[in-house]
């Protein structure tokens, strides 16, 4: 059994990542794709260049995790960054999509694993360009996900067979919501899971665990599951959670914050002023504190967007960790279910 790693957080489209960029733009210019109306009059599925480029560098950026974790010699494969202006306005097939990437020396088993994360992207609402760089500025990380991996020591099968004892079960309770693949071979493909949120627990049964609690902190409310076969009875598998549409919520939610942190003290700052000097000092007192209860609310809201990552990707690890002793006793010593804690235990929701 080898620990479960954290997967490197993923770069923005501008990030630092440029090594298979290159790459790619080799591989469109000798492979002959041109993004023209002949080209694309072949009869086949077209996707639109954007989401090819995002196949692209997801599967390059898999592959990349997967070289690091296996050899630390393997790094030159980065996540690959779009081809570039000349093919902005492009549309490729599927098969194309898979061709270039191959020709860019990306596994096609990653390129599988692609298509399925990307798949997986759009059951999140979208959330504009634009509005993703000022979140990701203000909450202080450019991650566009969070996950973590563990290698077991038993094939797809029965590691799928663990999760499906595991994840519906208590304290996690994940549903799942759509099989992105063939969903007779469920070990090949990608896994789309709603998690559970701590307010949502809390008015369907007066109770939360600290699953929820841990997931709803920074908005993780979707996890999507996929497992490699690494051959000779060894299996990989992966939870990722999407950052973007948590960090719009954020955004939304800091603003809101910020704005109701100053009227409550400014409200008591007046009252208190106004008991005890007068009009003109209520008024001054109640701007003052206004200001400085919003700037300070909108000052370390980051903090605790960051704290809430690291509670989710903790509590993530520790259900892989879970499916881990899952599978090693054949599920034999599973605890009873638990009833939710008690939406009154503040010191639950604020511990660790």
């Amino acid at each position: 059994m080898e620990r479960t790693r954290p997967t490197a957080p993923q770069q923005s489209p501008t990030g630092q990542h440029d090594d298979a960029g290159p790459r790619l733009d080799s591989a469109l210019s000798v492979g002959g794709f041109e993004a023209t109306g002949d080209r694309l009059g072949r009869g086949a599925e077209t996707v639109a260049q954007d989401e090819a480029r995002e196949v692209w560098r997801v599967a390059a950026r898999l592959q990349a995790e997967a070289a690091r974790r296996l050899d630390a010699r393997s790094q030159t494969l980065a996540d690959a960054q779009r081809p570039g202006a000349a093919f902005e306005t492009a549309a490729f097939s599927r098969a194309e999509v898979d061709e270039i990437a191959a020709a860019a020396g990306i596994d096609p088993s990653f390129v599988a694993l692609a298509w399925r994360e990307v798949e997986a992207a759009r059951h999140q609402p979208p959330v504009s360009d634009d509005r993703q760089r000022r979140a990701s500025a203000y909450l202080g990380t450019d991650a566009e996900r969070l996950g973590v991996t563990r290698t077991f020591r038993a094939p797809p099968g029965a590691v799928l067979a663990a999760m499906q004892r595991v994840l519906p079960a208590a304290p996690y309770r994940l549903t799942l919501v759509d099989i992105l693949g063939d969903a007779d071979e469920l070990a090949d493909t990608a896994l789309l899971f709603d998690v559970p949120q701590v307010w949502g627990q809390v008015a369907a049964t007066n109770g939360y665990t600290p699953f929820s609690y841990a997931m709803s902190i920074s908005d993780l409310n979707r996890v999507v599951v996929t497992l490699h076969d690494l051959g000779n009875g060894r299996t990989e598998a992966t939870l990722t959670a999407g950052l973007q549409h948590g960090k719009d919520r954020n955004l939304t939610w800091a603003a809101g914050s910020s704005v109701a942190a100053a009227l409550v003290m400014g409200a008591l700052a007046g009252i208190v002023g106004l008991g005890a000097s007068g009009g003109t000092v209520a008024a001054v007192a109640a701007v003052l504190a206004a200001m400085l209860a919003g700037a300070l609310t909108w000052q370390a809201y980051p903090a605790g967007y960051r704290w809430g990552l690291r509670k989710g990707e903790r509590a993530l690890a520790d259900l892989l960790g879970a499916v881990d002793v899952d599978l090693r006793s054949g599920g034999a010593f599973r605890p009873p279910a638990a009833p939710p804690a008690s939406a009154s235990g503040l010191n639950g929701l604020l511990s660790g």
